[in-house]
């Protein structure tokens, strides 16, 4: 508001009367603008480091399920090895079990001689007194 006067010291006492009043409320009105922006602003980094959050407990859970996965994938794989282990075992004691090959040891080795009949190596037939 301009005085048409400005001489004048009526004019100038109120126009200074006014002015800070005027003031204060151009602060208000700036204070309030800026705690609004800042409040907006801080929603935004709010909502940001929020979802930044979910998604890094999401990516820390896939990363879980696949380091889950790969130790299902060794473990699958040991056991195979482990069957095929027992296999190759199971089928040596067949072979280390075979009747013909316990008798060849017996003869070619140890020297020990086949006997069809028990009561043919002499007093086993309960006649020993």
């Amino acid at each position: 508001m301009l005085a048409t006067k400005p001489n004048t010291r009526e004019n100038t006492a109120r126009h200074l009367s006014t002015y800070p009043a005027t003031l204060e409320t151009n602060v208000r009105a700036r204070n309030a603008s800026l705690n609004k922006k800042s409040k907006e602003k801080l929603k935004w980094i709010g909502t940001v480091l929020f979802c930044t959050a979910i998604a890094s407990g999401l990516i820390y859970r896939y990363a879980l399920i696949a380091q889950a996965n790969l130790q299902v994938e060794n473990l699958k794989q040991q056991v195979m090895d482990k069957q095929d282990e027992v296999a190759k075992m199971t089928k040596n004691i067949q072979d280390l079990e075979r009747p013909a090959r316990i008798i060849e040891i017996a003869k070619d080795k140890l020297g020990m001689v086949f006997v069809n009949s028990p009561t043919a190596q002499g007093g086993q037939s309960g006649d020993s007194q």
